[in-house]
Order: C-alpha cells, then sequence, then structure tokens
C-alpha cells in the first residue's frame, strides 16, 4: 500500500467545526494548509507531519529510532524521515476527521505546544536538514513560527517609535502598502475561494476567519516566546493535549497578562501619537488598537 513511500500522510477536516466561530476558522486554515502541503509534496516528494492517520513503515520508523519523546512527536518523525532521505508523500483523496480547539484558552495551549516544539526541532535538526536537498525549503518551512517573533518586535519598534515622537516616513509607509495590502487581499480571496468550493458560506465564515485571526494577534507575544525558547533550549514544555470535543465549554483559566500588556502598549502608542501628531504612525497604529482592544474583549467575555 505505501508503494515507493515510507509514509503517507491524509488530508485532515476539522470535524467539529460547527462547534464555535475559531473552530470553523481553523477549518478554513486547514484548508489551505493542505493545499500547501500538497504542492510540497510535489516539489520535494516529502510533507513535514505524521500525524493522525498516517500510515508509517515500521521497518523505516525503526530506522529512524523509532516515535520519538519528543513535544511534537509527529513533526519531528517527519524530519528524521526527510534527513534520512526517505519519501513521505501525501495523499489528498483519504481524508481523517481531527477536532480543533473551540475556545481561545485551548488554542493558546496547542500554539504554544507548537511553536515551542518548531523551535526545538530547529535546534536539534537544522544543520542535518541543511546538508540534504531541499534542506533550505524544508528550514524555511520549519521556521515559519519565527515570523511571529518579527511581528512582535515590528510591534514594539512601533510603539517605542511612537512614544518617542519618531515619525515614520512617508516612502516607509508607501512601501508597506504596496506589499501588505495586496498580500492581505490575496490571503482573504484565497481562504473564501477554499470556504466556498467545501461547502461553506463566504459571507458568513468571514467572521470565522476574522476569529482565527484575532487569535493568532492575542497569542502572538505568547507564540514569539515560546519559538524562542524552544531553539534556544530555554525551560521545558510540560505535554498537555489541547481540550477539544466534548471539553469544548470547560474554560480553563489562563494568566492574561501577555494579553493586557500588549493591549496597554497599544493604547499608550496611540495616546502618544495623537500628543506628537504623527499621523502616518497612527494609520498603522489604529488597527492594532481596534484588534487588541476587540480580541481583549472577546476573550474576557468568552466569545473568542
Amino acid at each position: 500500500m505505501l508503494g515507493s513511500a515510507s509514509a503517507l500522510v491524509p488530508r485532515w477536516v476539522v470535524s467539529n467545526r460547527d462547534d464555535s466561530l475559531l473552530a470553523r476558522g481553523q477549518w478554513i486554515g486547514y484548508l489551505l494548509f493542505f493545499k500547501i502541503l500538497k504542492v510540497l509534496n510535489k516539489l520535494i516528494n516529502w510533507v513535514p507531519i505524521l500525524g493522525s492517520g498516517s500510515l508509517v513503515s515500521v521497518g523505516e520508523t525503526k530506522k529512524v529510532g523509532y516515535w520519538p519523546e519528543s513535544i511534537l512527536e509527529d513533526v519531528e518523525l517527519g524530519v528524521r524521515f526527510f534527513i534520512n532521505g526517505l519519501r513521505v508523500r501525501y495523499i489528498d483523496n483519504v481524508v481523517v476527521g481531527v477536532e480543533a480547539p473551540v475556545n481561545y484558552h485551548a488554542f493558546v495551549k496547542q500554539q504554544l505546544r507548537w511553536s515551542f516544539g518548531t523551535g526545538y526541532i530547529l535546534r536539534k535538526y537544522s544543520l542535518a536538514i541543511l546538508r540534504r536537498r531541499h534542506g533550505f525549503t524544508v528550514l524555511l518551512y520549519l521556521s515559519q513560527y519565527f515570523a511571529y517573533v518579527l511581528q512582535l518586535l515590528s510591534i514594539l519598534m512601533l510603539v517605542i517609535m511612537s512614544i518617542v515622537g519618531i515619525a515614520i516616513s512617508l516612502w516607509a509607509f508607501a512601501i508597506l502598502i504596496v506589499l501588505v495590502v495586496p498580500t492581505l487581499i490575496t490571503y482573504l480571496y484565497v481562504l473564501l475561494k477554499l470556504d466556498k468550493e467545501n461547502g461553506g458560506n463566504p459571507r458568513k465564515d468571514i467572521f470565522a476567519i476574522n476569529s482565527i485571526n484575532l487569535a493568532y494577534v492575542m497569542a502572538l507575544p505568547r507564540i514569539a516566546i515560546a519559538s524562542i525558547m524552544g531553539l534556544l533550549g530555554i525551560d521545558k514544555f510540560e505535554w498537555i493535549p489541547t481540550p477539544k470535543g466534548s471539553q469544548k465549554w470547560a474554560r480553563e483559566g489562563i494568566n492574561l497578562l501577555p494579553e493586557i500588556t500588549m493591549t496597554i502598549l497599544i493604547i499608550i502608542a496611540f495616546v502618544m501619537v495623537i500628543a506628537h501628531m504623527l499621523l502616518i504612525n497612527l494609520l498603522i497604529v489604529i488597527p492594532y488598537l481596534a484588534g487588541y482592544i476587540r480580541g481583549l474583549w472577546r476573550i474576557i467575555e468568552g466569545t473568542l
């Protein structure tokens, strides 16, 4: 059944997508994720995750050291297959139902495990990955969580510039608009197109997309810090299954200090850009202000 491949990876579909807007947003996100996996499979005959529903050769698994005791064991096993030259094939017409977190508290726990685990895998295997053909492509894929580190740094720089009174130049703002706006429009178009093709209602599901993006924005400092901690080998992360399915209404409390701190920083930046009369800075701060205030309110209210 495996043929020339050492492992087969099916397509995941979120089975509890109607439980909440956040769960539905993840369903749409998975549609895009597996489109990317399909392209990656065609490009380098490998996909990065040997998770739910995957069919793996026992003999090849023995060669790479069996299933690793790791916080992100499915991705680490996929990386081990790659550095040992074993083919992992994606099967698009085989579907496995998975459950997604239905609230922000569970979502954060999942993202912290994934971001910390990815950082750990990069620290452990980066050199071995780069020695293989297509290694840079694999490393680039695995580094996606570090985009949150860059985004966090850019927000902190914006806050500092706003407080000190440093104006963002018009040409820098123009470049930002040219790069960001078309990218966001394309991203939204692709998600809504996939949503419609898979039986969704784009007019309603745009709110689900908003919810999942809002969750990522609110979790940004946590994800960025967890990625760095995993990469540097700082501290350990306790593997706890993400609350899903029947536990969807259980809201375990989490410390909202990172979310509150970021919201306060953005509010301070907003006040200072008005005080300094920095129009361009204001145009950049306002979307963050709206997002963080709305996101924090929804978390506290229990609707995210």
